[in-house]
């Protein structure tokens, strides 16, 4: 009877070791399986959308890429152009001709920026009445505006004697300034936190004296950004009209 347990004992010993060593497996066997399956599982499988991650998840900060509005209106193919146009035409009667692109310019929501009206004496002292005239308009409306001011002479074909138009892209430029107007306005912030600190008078000078100097250096970037955004938001026209 004990031979008969012994021999039971000793098969179901044999029988879960090799249960056992069946379902496992050496790591380094296991790794070179896994890196098998995924690399045979990567090719021909399409992308997985990119996930945003928390920086909580991540343990530890991060830091925020954000493209601003600026950036991102260049980067979705936004220019910043500067479109003018100069005209020469012949008309009637220059003075009420002039009066006629002043009220175009009053139409479509701009303005006239400069205007003169005089006489031109020729060879055979003939004097003749001309006019020169210089409104802005919205940068949008300039193809209006010329299309209205041509129509003011009889014959187009003759009576339009030059035409030209120009875009300018300052996008690089006004980039450029804007990026240097950014770095100096953390500059002066940080001067005007080392200036709050400051107890020596010698340190205050000092840090009030690059203040300074960096707000002037603003002021001026900031002029310049100013003048690009005035430039292409209105359009300048330029018109001589002769009899």
């Amino acid at each position: 009877m004990k031979k008969i347990l012994c021999i039971l004992l000793i098969s179901m010993v044999v029988f879960l070791t090799g249960c056992q060593a069946k379902n496992s497996m050496p790591v380094s066997e296991s790794v070179s399986v896994q890196q098998d399956y995924v690399e045979r599982s990567y090719e021909g499988a399409p992308a997985e959308p990119m996930t945003s991650i928390d920086s909580d998840d991540m343990g530890g900060s991060w830091t925020d890429t954000t493209v601003s509005t600026q950036d991102e209106n260049i980067i979705l193919g936004n220019r910043v152009v500067l479109k003018n146009a100069d005209l020469v035409i012949v008309v009637d009667s220059p003075a009420d001709r002039m009066d006629d692109i002043k009220q175009i310019a009053a139409n479509l929501g701009g303005y006239v920026s400069d205007s003169r009206l005089y006489k031109r004496t020729t060879s055979n002292n003939i004097t003749i009445p001309e006019a020169t005239i210089t409104i802005r308009v919205p940068a949008e409306t300039i193809d209006s505006a010329l299309s209205q001011i041509k129509e003011l002479v009889a014959d187009p074909t003759t009576d339009i004697v030059s035409e030209s138009v120009t875009a300018q892209d300052v996008t690089k430029e006004y980039t450029d300034l804007s990026s240097r107007l950014k770095n100096l306005q953390n500059t002066e912030e940080q001067l005007q936190i080392f200036l709050d600190q400051a107890t020596k008078t010698e340190d205050v000078m000092k840090v009030y004296n690059e203040l300074t100097q960096v707000r002037e250096q603003i002021e001026v970037l900031q002029g310049e950004i100013n003048y690009y955004n005035d430039a292409a938001a209105l359009s300048t026209i330029s018109i001589n009209l002769k009899a």
